[in-house]
């Protein structure tokens, strides 16, 4: 009796064993793919647009059978725009196992401060918004930074264009004052030189300042044809606001970086006031000009269908945030293929040699290579401009 209670119980012990087996082979078949971004902040518009995004191609690429035989999940941390919450965020990230890719979300000033950290842990780092220059142009050999957003350098020019389009001979420029603002300024101050534009003067405004009486003061003393606008929704706000107080400024065109339309730009400044700016922001992605509409509906079917069935080509916030974010997870997923690793060395030296990807921005051809990993350039920057409803539309 006690024999066969024994090995009864052998058998039991056999099938838990199973079990837990069976269950730790699925565990370990799961790739993580991390999100560090502003999901609860001045830019949560543009951290849930990411996250919508990457969520997007990641179910479709798991529908397709995942990557090496296993399947992609997004792991989430909110860092609230706080750079050492950044950093916190990518040590823990950096110990999680199957970790093969962390993306980034809107703050330039984040990234920047986060740079050593992510070369100290090899962690692939793919940035979907963040714009300032030295974010991928910086001092790593290897260079463990990759982004499909815009880059300052490359946006300048586009901005300064725009103005001159309006009839400018001369713009003011209002920058934050951060290592994006700065990268801006730099920039735009680069391609007004090369265009025969002046610039009038400049004004840096602070996150979360208030009171921009000053600034805007010094603005009109300029009498400039135009104000270039560096900032993100809560400041952008407040600016807005203020030259909609000065009737020598409210009707100057504000030609204005895509900080803006990672927040609560519209509904702060109200459509009525809104409707009587001349307003327009850079972007890279619209469904109502994409270059495949085809993949475009199937795309926009997918979102409605995940998150919202009242989804439509135009009223989708943070938009580019969402379809840089989606194009960058099939990157990602494709240089894996190639890699046939998840070693993030490995990984990073394929992204680097990746030939061709058809996405949702654009047909990439060879977006990456070592000297450049910026997958969008200038040629693939336009303006938009808010119509009656709020929502962002293409020139």
């Amino acid at each position: 009796m006690r024999l066969i209670i024994t090995m009864k119980h052998g058998i039991l012990f056999f099938f838990f064993l199973s079990v837990l087996s069976f269950g730790n082979t699925g565990l370990a078949k799961e790739l993580v793919i991390g999100l560090d971004a502003d999901m609860s902040s001045v830019a949560k518009t543009g951290g849930v647009a990411i996250q919508r995004g990457a969520q997007l191609a990641i179910n479709e690429i798991n529908e397709r059978g995942g990557v090496l035989g296993q399947t992609l999940v997004l792991s989430v941390r909110d860092h609230k725009g706080n750079p050492a919450r950044g950093i916190s965020n990518l040590k823990k990230f950096s110990k999680r196992e199957n970790l093969v890719a962390v993306l980034g979300g809107v703050h330039t000033p984040v990234v920047l401060q986060e740079l050593e950290t992510i070369h100290e842990n090899k962690l692939l780092f793919l940035v979907p918004w963040a714009a300032g220059t030295p974010i991928t142009s910086n001092s790593f050999s290897p260079n463990y930074v990759f982004r499909a957003s815009i880059r300052d350098k490359e946006a300048g020019p586009v901005l300064i264009k725009h103005a001159v389009g309006t009839g400018a001979k001369n713009v003011y420029l209002v920058l934050e004052r951060t290592g994006w603002g700065r990268s801006n300024e730099v920039s735009m101050r680069q391609a007004a030189k090369e265009s025969g534009l002046e610039v009038s003067g400049v004004s840096w405004i602070n996150w979360g300042q208030k009171n921009v009486t000053k600034e805007v003061s010094e603005i009109a003393a300029s009498d400039p044809d135009a104000i270039m606008l560096v900032a993100n929704a809560p400041e952008g706000v407040v600016v807005a606001n203020a030259l909609l107080s000065n009737p020598a400024l409210s009707n100057k065109p504000v030609i204005a970086h895509w900080g803006i339309a990672g927040g609560n730009f519209v509904n702060a400044v109200g459509l009525e006031q809104l409707s009587r700016l001349n307003v327009s922001t850079i972007q890279t992605f619209s469904f109502l000009n994409a270059y495949d509409q085809s993949k475009a509906s199937e795309v926009l079917s997918a979102y409605q269908s995940t998150y919202d069935p009242n989804a439509s080509q135009e009223n989708i916030q943070g938009v580019v945030g969402f379809a840089q974010a989606y194009d960058l997870v099939h990157m990602l997923a494709l240089a894996i293929k190639s890699a046939e690793s998840i070693e993030r060395p490995k990984v990073r030296d394929a992204l680097e040699a990746l030939e061709t990807y058809h996405g949702l921005i654009k047909h990439y051809e060879k977006p990456f290579s070592p000297d450049q990993h910026d997958a969008l350039l200038r040629d693939d920057y336009f303006m938009a401009a808010f119509n009656e409803n709020g929502n962002l539309v293409p020139n």
